[in-house]
């Protein structure tokens, strides 16, 4: 049975392919090594180890036995991509809850810094799970 759900007055969405996964997977590597950088100078060294440990989930292989949320990917169903992905995000996601990373302040000329990466952190992890979750479409599992 499968079961779906359309948007209405929408333009359909084409599928993305293993070749935009990887693309993803590669910018979310570039801007985790920002947030790390960013955190580390502003002495947030629990935020970078997280951030850290994330990229070390995207260049790792499956499976994660210390990964908290393990029984969310079936790495029979999805290329690795998308299991490193959702690896990374579940350690990158930092947001909400008391003392979370979106809790943070900082002075006038720092904040700007913060908010953009911040910001792009979010869209980021946002776009990796809906990617990583529709992957098994892709075709070939490599």
């Amino acid at each position: 049975m499968t079961y779906a759900r359309f948007a209405r007055n929408q333009p359909p969405i084409q599928p993305q392919g293993l070749e935009d996964l990887e693309r993803l997977l590669q910018e979310f590597d570039q801007h985790l090594i920002a947030m790390e950088e960013f955190a580390r100078s502003q002495k947030l060294d629990n935020f970078a180890n997280l951030f850290q440990r994330a990229r070390s989930r995207l260049h790792s292989d499956p499976p994660y036995p210390d990964q908290y949320h393990s029984d969310l990917i079936r790495l029979e169903f999805l290329p690795v991509a998308a299991c490193r992905l959702f690896a990374a995000c579940q350690d990158a996601w930092v947001f909400g809850g008391m003392g979370s990373w979106n809790d943070q302040g900082f002075d006038a000329e720092t904040q700007p810094r913060y908010e953009a990466l911040s910001e792009k952190l979010y869209q980021l992890l946002n776009r990796a799970i809906v990617m990583a979750a529709n992957s098994s479409s892709y075709g070939t599992l490599t």
